[in-house]
């Protein structure tokens, strides 16, 4: 079968030489890497001298475009020097997205899901002492006027209760049964 006769020729060719070429190229151009320098979940599962060394100009999309850009390169050339010519030029090679082996992936989703604990236990902490300051402006305001602590007294009453007010006192006392 030859690559001209049809799309079973070209796919036989693309099989037998390009596919070889390119899977070495692209094996070759990603091994120069670590995990964190390509996918920057991967940093939750590295060594922190790895990410300190990991800069803007050594991100990970930087890295990805490099990888590509090498590629392009790399099998136009060794294209040419297998075909003895230049039959494929302006080649362009997209990573569309990377996976990493299950065991990688699962280490990073386990790390993932601390941080999302951390994060949500910090946002509690957060919440409380806001709750905190709320509540102790609210005793502060009640001790500065009783009457208005009174009225909240009231309106914390369950519906359907009955209601006696008494005033033998200063303040009127409440006194509040369970509704029929």
């Amino acid at each position: 079968m030859y690559p001209w006769q049809g799309d079973d020729g070209f796919e036989a060719m693309v099989d037998a030489l390009f596919r070889p070429l390119l899977d070495n190229i692209v094996r070759g151009e990603l091994g120069q890497f670590q995990c964190a320098q390509l996918v920057p979940s991967c940093v939750l599962i590295h060594r922190a001298d790895l990410v300190r060394a990991t800069t803007a100009s050594n991100a990970p999309r930087t890295n990805i475009v490099r990888v590509e850009q090498a590629i392009d390169r790399a099998l136009e050339a060794d294209l040419a020097s297998t075909l003895n010519g230049s039959y494929f030029w302006k080649i362009h090679f997209r990573i569309a997205r990377v996976t990493l082996p299950a065991n990688v992936q699962s280490a990073i989703n386990v790390a993932q899901a601390s941080y999302a604990g951390v994060a949500d236990a910090k946002a509690k902490v957060r919440q409380a002492r806001y709750h905190n300051r709320a509540n102790r402006l609210l005793a502060e305001t009640y001790d500065k006027s009783p009457a208005l602590a009174k009225v909240e007294e009231l309106k914390a009453i369950p519906k359907g209760s009955t209601v006696i007010l008494s005033g033998s006192g200063k303040s009127p006392q409440v006194l509040a049964g369970a509704g029929r």
